[in-house]
């Protein structure tokens, strides 16, 4: 199957996804063939200051006739961003990864990047971005930098993977992938290495795979073996 190359492009990145390695491998690819690469905001930015542009930039009738590559994390691209995206004609995608590893990826890349906030050990961690209970309101939650609740709108989603990354370069850029170094890696073991040493205890295990995130993981994954199958 043929597939027409996408001109505007929205990367929304869900964190701690190999987002970091997609958007250095695609982003020069790209830059390559002409693709204005732009990445919408930063640790410094405010909240207002990149809702105003990706708004603006979503709208701009200049990049109708442009090729660029958008990158924006999906905390700082809510629903309603998203919508403006979609009304303007932009090819929007995002990859995935089974909340479980997200977290624990998350948790230890904390230890090598000071700006990210933990707290506690790593059940503890886990356990408060997941719970519901109003002792731990105070926690940043899972939703807020997971899966976007939009994802079944999304031009392309399916789980990071060297599989799945490859297939998508070749299907929408005609593009041949050679993996290459990993980037933003961590100290993470995994999530089941946690559970099984106990590291992870089995009342926070089953919160967490009650999650609507969980729900949303596998669901991608179910319409990724569709898609693989037809």
């Amino acid at each position: 199957m043929t597939t027409k190359t996408p001109k505007k492009i929205l990367f929304i990145h869900v964190v701690k996804t190999g987002g970091s390695y997609v958007m250095h491998h695609l982003g020069n690819y790209l830059a390559g063939r002409s693709y204005q690469i732009c990445d919408i905001e930063s640790q410094h930015d405010r909240r207002e200051f990149v809702s105003e542009t990706l708004i603006r930039t979503a709208k701009d009738p200049s990049l109708n006739d442009k090729k660029i590559l958008l990158h924006c994390h999906a905390d700082f691209v809510p629903e309603e961003i998203f919508r403006v995206f979609k009304e303007n004609g932009w090819f929007t995608f995002s990859f995935v990864r089974h909340p479980g590893d997200l977290l624990c990826s998350y948790y230890y890349y904390a230890f090598i990047n000071p700006r990210f906030n933990i707290h506690g050990d790593l059940n503890f961690f886990i356990y408060s971005t997941v719970s519901t209970s109003k002792e731990y309101a105070q926690y940043t939650k899972l939703d807020h930098f997971g899966i976007p609740a939009y994802w079944r709108d999304l031009d392309f989603i399916q789980e990071f993977n060297e599989l799945n990354f490859s297939n998508f370069l070749r299907q929408y850029f005609g593009h041949s992938y050679v993996p290459g170094s990993a980037l933003n890696k961590g100290l993470n073991l995994g999530y089941r290495h946690y559970c099984d040493s106990g590291q992870i205890s089995e009342e926070t295990q089953a919160l967490l795979e009650k999650h609507e995130q969980c729900e949303w993981y596998f669901e991608v994954k179910k319409r990724e073996a569709v898609t693989k199958a037809t």
